[in-house]
């Protein structure tokens, strides 16, 4: 199934390509398109350490094909996402996604109805049916290190969690400092390896996950952008010592623009080019902290998702709202005096 591609995402296509290059703008998969986008603009160690399997249902084999894979990634001490698309990927996200731990959490999580005629997966006490053409995308992970850990955003306890999980950064907010433009984003880490789909918080599914909400601010320094966050320096053995869990997520932030500096710069200014507003544009992501041999290391962060010109682009016309259109022009001003946009 086709699905048309909304017009910004085309826009920033052709921005990322060459004018000889249209490679991107072949795809009519939106889903498929955005993680293409992200290919190409080269984010550090995309996805490297997942295994991901697609199985698309046509009959009973590729179910058993589906949980045999399944329970054999389980039995390796792995942890499973699955993302259950049933329109081909035309609306290129918010798909169900289901998190597996173990073999008794899989077990429980399917049902057979019928017999042999319909099998069923719950995913937040729901159920998805199984059916004909369904396309169930699997991502297999190594679990992350269980650490004790304080000052979650949702409970006043220590709690052991693992040190892995998803992110989400929106553009909120822009201010200056010592005449150079400073970007603020709003950060919201959710931990267990949950993915950044409960970044959302939005339902109690999601606020029961462990995780951290704050404020995060980079410079424009000759043209990159640079973390202005305190203890930016700080090794992670040196913050894991303090079992402070909003010390290890901005410790993950700041791995993510000092690995991926250059490309999330360029990024961002074309999401801003194309669309000047803040609170619309948002990168989603994951990352693992566990043992490698015999010291502790941070996989990751990579960038899987970005959210913003797809959901500005379901009507593809231009904001009538006046105040709107004046702030727009005042933020264009802004992004052009400091050269963050031409």
């Amino acid at each position: 199934m086709k699905s048309k591609i909304p017009v910004k995402i085309s826009t920033l296509c052709r921005l990322i390509t060459s004018d000889n290059d249209s490679s991107l703008e072949k795809t009519t998969n939106l889903k498929e398109l955005k993680a293409s986008i992200l290919r190409f603009m080269n984010f550090a160690d995309y996805e490297k350490h997942c295994i991901e399997k697609r199985i698309i249902i046509k009959n009973k084999k590729d179910i058993k094909l589906l949980f045999d894979f399944c329970f054999r990634e389980l039995k390796n001490g792995k942890y499973l996402s699955i993302r259950l698309i049933d329109d081909g990927g035309v609306k290129g996200g918010g798909y169900p996604v289901l998190y597996i731990f173990d073999k008794s959490d899989l077990r429980k999580r399917h049902l057979i109805k019928n017999m042999d005629t319909h099998l069923l997966i719950s995913i937040k006490n729901k159920y998805i049916e199984l059916k004909n053409g369904i396309c169930i995308d699997i991502f297999s992970r190594k679990k992350s290190l269980s650490y004790k850990v304080k000052d979650l955003d949702n409970t006043h306890e220590a709690k052991e969690i693992r040190l892995g999980g998803g992110f989400r950064l929106q553009l909120s907010d822009i201010s200056y400092k010592s005449q150079k433009l400073v970007l603020h984003f709003d950060v919201t880490i959710v931990w267990n390896d949950v993915g950044p789909r409960c970044t959302s918080l939005l339902s109690k599914y999601d606020t029961s996950v462990p995780h951290n909400t704050f404020r995060f601010s980079c410079s424009f320094n000759d043209g990159l952008l640079c973390s202005i966050t305190k203890n930016e320096k700080k090794t992670l053995e040196d913050i894991l010592k303090n079992e402070n869990s909003k010390e290890i997520a901005t410790f993950v932030i700041n791995t993510l623009f000092y690995r991926n500096q250059e490309e999330l710069t360029k990024f961002l200014q074309m999401l801003v080019l194309i669309e000047p507003s803040l609170g619309i544009h948002s990168i989603e992501g994951v990352f693992s902290i566990r043992k490698d041999k015999s010291s502790i290391k941070l996989f990751g962060p990579n960038i899987i998702d970005f959210d913003g010109l797809d959901t500005l682009s379901i009507l593809d016309k231009e904001d009538k709202n006046v105040q709107k259109a004046i702030l727009k022009k005042m933020l264009i001003y802004q992004f052009k005096k400091f050269n963050f946009i031409p």
